[in-house]
């Protein structure tokens, strides 16, 4: 849900609430990505809201690294003692690697002091030996100070400078800079640079050096930071788990259970537009052909047709085009379209198809928006602003809607793309059970909609480079022909399995992004997002002393510095200082807005970390071994996708189905539904589903006897020449168990 991506209508960055570029808006939900035309792991964008550490006590205890370290690795500094070098013998030596250029000490850390409060500066880093060492400080103008020493042995090292320049008066308020050099008997010590800050007090001089042009701001990680990490997940799939091991991590307390999915998905399209266009597309020879349903009337088309809808006062009007010559075919409240090759073509009948629909600013010759399965529904909306048109896919969520959910490369590790498919499937029947949103008449939108929910790309997903690896990676979590893999809370329901594209090292809470405290959605660690291939593992945006300025509400800024961070190491609060001493605060997401940054994982600012970023026991990973279960058959219109390992799916209970006497009763005569479960069973609950409008209804509910049987009694089969189909449902709790093939009944005169 990465370099910077290449994106088109179809390669589109999401998440359930993404950095959006429509409007010019940003939404922080999910965030994650589209295709890459390269589809090259390392070049390509893979994907796209507890407690929190309390700040220190006085601005000295303010904590800073090196910026040759990964700020969240920073502990607690040692006490500051003044002009000193600390030695402790019973620390263990730490270990140090000779470089060419020669010794390369670990990354120091510093504390920062208020002018006149008397507590010194500290650096502290370690020495693997002896070392006579020197650390010279300069402001961002001048040297002020240079300070020497000799450390005899291998240990801790700290140096405490107690704020005075070489003249022996204070050091004014302003930025500093400490380098430390030295040599180990004829080994010379790589330089290792430090930051550390004067703030001002009232009557304090000002900043000699004056308010700086620029700020540099660094951080790490892209979008919200709740719930998955999509490339946390692809490092934990480089390291060997599975998609079960993965999602389980980042959703504390659910688990993966198989759950029933095969119920139609609404999916907005075109969110309030006033006008759509449409044709079909074959992907057979004897394939093309379009049905509309408008009103009582139903039309028929090929592909040689292209049709336009449009708002009239009394409803949608349909406007059909062939070779230049324009025909009004009616108007309706609202308009059907269906189309051959699908499950439900109507009188459309063919071979595969694509529905190629778009909106006015569109055009059909573009690549994307081309729709291979279930049926689209054209609708208006009154709302505030007038009377516009929703354009909903409705398809079957088990495969045909994940086939097309775009939010990771298709050429990553196939546990990274199960897990994110897991996800996705949990995210889906959550708001399936929600039910539907009025505004755009569907259960969630194509991620470019005003709710920001997974991208969907529909045929564009299966059909681009390596999309034979998505296939495969969706069918490898279907669990039967009608449930599939998803993610459960204790009471057995579908997770609001959130996602992001990377993080700063520390997953966050939801509580933290968005006041809403999920159970599943905690502080996890994602190591991995701060690790190689992710572009976004670090970055730095500048922004000037105009710009920061601004941001503040103020004429000047001398400096800024974190003042708070959430359980994740995300910023909370940060302040800027005025050359007067004065200080204005902000928050965290208002100022990650304000600078456009990627993400609330901001690390530090002119290489000052400010408070002190929390750090968590990484996770190691223990290789599991997937077992390969019974293929599911390929998207048609693909070719097949190798049998490929998936996720470790729990034993799958079975329940049968018979139907008799015959399955072709006479009308009036009575019908018996009976069947078993695999394992013995008493008392689960069994409902008889039919299927009507491609929706399965319940129409009768039983208990399992004691030996797991059951039986259903139709009393009167009726009317003549009717065709219905059945199944059976076994729940367990609110689980469902197993569900038996559909039987078709064809009642004769």
């Amino acid at each position: 849900m990465v370099s910077r991506c290449w994106l088109n209508a179809d390669q589109r960055h999401s998440r359930i609430g993404r950095v959006s570029t429509r409007k010019g808006s940003r939404h922080f939900g999910h965030y994650s990505w589209g295709e890459s035309p390269k589809d090259v792991v390392g070049v390509t964008d893979g994907a796209c809201e507890n407690g929190r550490q309390a700040g220190p006590s006085s601005p000295a205890g303010k904590a800073r690294v090196s910026r040759s370290v990964r700020p969240r690795l920073v502990r607690a500094l040692v006490p500051t003692l003044g002009l000193a070098v600390i030695l402790s013998s019973a620390a263990a030596p730490v270990a140090f690697a000779k470089a060419r250029a020669g010794i390369a000490l670990p990354a120091a850390s510093t504390t920062d002091t208020t002018y006149g409060s008397g507590a010194p500066i500290q650096l502290t880093t370690s020495t693997p030996g002896p070392l006579n060492w020197s650390v010279a400080i300069a402001s961002r103008c001048a040297q002020v100070r240079t300070l020497t020493g000799q450390q005899p042995a291998a240990g801790p090292l700290a140096i405490a400078w107690d704020g005075l320049t070489d003249a022996g008066q204070p050091a004014p308020p302003g930025n500093y800079t400490l380098t430390l050099t030295g040599s180990n008997g004829g080994d010379t010590v790589n330089a290792l640079t430090a930051y550390a800050r004067v703030d001002a007090s009232p009557g304090s001089p000002a900043d000699p050096c004056g308010p700086p042009d620029k700020f540099q701001i660094t951080g790490a990680g892209f979008g919200h930071g709740v719930g998955m990490s999509q490339w946390g997940a692809y490092g934990m799939a480089q390291e060997g788990a599975d998609a079960s091991t993965i999602v389980s991590h980042y959703f504390l307390g659910s688990s993966v259970q198989p759950v029933q999915d095969d119920m139609n998905i609404r999916v907005n399209l075109l969110y309030h537009v006033p006008n759509a266009k449409f044709r079909t597309e074959p992907l057979d020879a004897d394939g093309g052909a379009i049905e509309l349903t408008i009103g009582s009337a139903v039309v028929l088309g090929g592909p040689g047709d292209t049709f336009t809808t449009e708002l009239v006062p009394d409803g949608v009007r349909v406007i059909k085009t062939t070779n230049g010559a324009a025909t009004d075919l009616g108007t309706a409240p609202k308009i059907g379209v269906r189309w051959a090759g699908t499950r439900t073509p109507g009188t459309a009948a063919g071979g595969a198809t694509l529905l190629n629909i778009t909106g006015p600013k569109g055009t059909l010759a573009s690549p994307g928006h081309r729709y291979r399965f279930g049926s689209i529904e054209i609708v208006p909306f009154n709302g505030d602003t007038g009377r516009t048109l929703n354009v909903v896919n409705a398809l079957r969520l088990h495969e045909e809607y994940l086939y097309g959910i775009s939010e990771v490369t298709s050429a990553w590790p196939l546990a990274a793309l199960q897990a994110q498919i897991i996800a996705a499937r949990s995210y889906a029947l959550s708001k399936i059970n929600a039910g539907v949103r009025k505004p755009c008449a569907c259960h969630l939108d194509d991620g470019m909609g005003p709710y920001s929910d997974q991208t969907f790309t529909g045929w564009s997903k299966a059909s681009a480079a390596k999309g034979d690896n998505w296939v495969a990676a969706v069918n490898g979590t279907l669990s039967s022909d009608t449930t599939g893999l998803a993610l459960l809370d204790s009471t057995g329901k579908p997770i609001k399995a959130f996602y992001t594209a990377s993080t700063g090292g520390l997953t966050t809470s939801s509580k933290d992004q968005w006041g809403g405290d999920l159970p599943y959605a905690q502080v996890v660690d994602d190591h991995w997002s701060l690790n190689a291939p992710n572009p976004d593992r670090s970055w730095t945006i500048p922004v000037t002393q105009a710009k920061m300025a601004q941001i503040f509400g103020v004429p000047q800024v001398t400096s800024v510095n974190i003042t708070d961070r959430i359980g994740s190491g995300a910023l909370k609060q940060i302040t800027a200082t005025l050359p007067d001493g004065r200080t204005v605060t902000k928050g965290g997401t208002a100022f990650m807005s304000a600078i456009g940054a990627k993400s609330r994982y901001i690390q530090s600012v002119d290489g000052q970390i400010g408070t002190p970023l929390p750090t968590i026991a990484s996770t190691v990973i223990t290789p599991t071994v997937p077992v390969t279960p019974e293929g599911a058959p390929p998207v048609p219109g693909t070719t097949p996708a190798p049998q490929t390992p998936a996720v470790v799916a729990p034993a799958a209970v079975t329940v049968s189905l018979t139907v008799g006497p015959t399955v072709t009763p006479k009308v009036g005569s009575s019908l018996v539904f009976s069947g078993a479960l695999s394992t013995a069973k008493k008392g689960l609950r069994i409902e008889r589903q039919m299927l009507i409008n491609d929706v399965w209804r319940t129409k009768a509910k039983a208990k399992t006897r004691k030996n797991g049987t059951f039986t259903f009694t139709i009393k009167k089969a009726v009317p003549a020449g009717a065709v219905y189909q059945y199944r059976v449902v076994v729940f367990k709790k609110k689980q469902v168990l197993a569900v038996s093939e559909p039987t078709t009944i064809t009642v004769t005169p």
